[in-house]
């Protein structure tokens, strides 16, 4: 794993750990330490890790598929196939529940975009501490694993507006552009962004856009 990724998964394992002292019975949050670990290649850590998830969820289909995947790289075939079994029970029922509501899950999509949360959350934390290279490192790493993910390009853009290329920022607003946001606070952030761009079309109408949502 390279330094700078591996310096920032590393913060928001220990801010999910701080969230289970408050809420211990989170199957999520042992979930995502989880596959933060399993970034990492720490299999045993990550192990642990998803056995508590499923400890306290045992429909947890998330946890299982980690399960399965780490004792895989660990060697131990008997306990992939178990945990591959439960998975497999576990995610015929959820989707059966989703069927129910129309809804439509994918496995890979959406263990990706929590991917790319963990690093622009990273990111934002290099950002702070003034660490723009790894913080553009790990924005760069979310936009490969979800590249609709607008809080990262928001966030990619005002890095290359600050310190450049401007080319490049001007690239990633007119992205951001063609897509439908409805999040108030990305509405805003894309209209500070247009502004400081000159692309003040733009700007005003994502302000006007989210002045209508509020």
């Amino acid at each position: 794993v390279e330094a700078p990724v591996k310096a920032g998964i590393i913060p928001a394992i220990e801010a999910l750990e701080k969230e289970i002292q408050v809420t211990p019975y989170s199957s999520r949050s042992y979930c995502l330490i989880g596959q933060s670990y399993q970034q990492l290649k720490e299999y045993e850590k990550a192990k642990q890790n998803y056995e508590a998830a499923v400890k306290i969820n045992p429909e947890n289909s998330d946890a299982y598929y980690g399960l399965m995947t780490v004792c895989t790289k660990l060697g131990d075939r008997d306990k992939a196939k178990e945990h591959s079994e439960s998975f497999r029970r576990t995610k015929t029922e959820k989707r059966e529940e989703q069927k129910a509501d129309k809804v439509k899950y994918d496995d890979i999509v959406e263990t990706q975009k929590r991917s790319a949360l963990t690093y622009v959350r990273a990111a934002q934390i290099y950002r702070i501490n003034g660490n723009l290279p790894a913080a553009e490192e790990l924005l760069n790493q979310a936009a490969r694993l979800d590249p609709e993910n607008v809080a990262c390009l928001l966030e990619l853009a005002s890095l290359h507006k600050k310190n450049g290329p401007q080319a490049k920022a001007l690239e990633i607003h007119a992205k951001i552009k063609e897509m439908e946001i409805e999040n108030l606070i990305y509405l805003l952030e894309f209209g500070g962004l247009s502004v400081d761009l000159q692309q003040f079309e733009d700007a005003e109408k994502a302000f006007r856009k989210a002045i209508e949502l509020a």
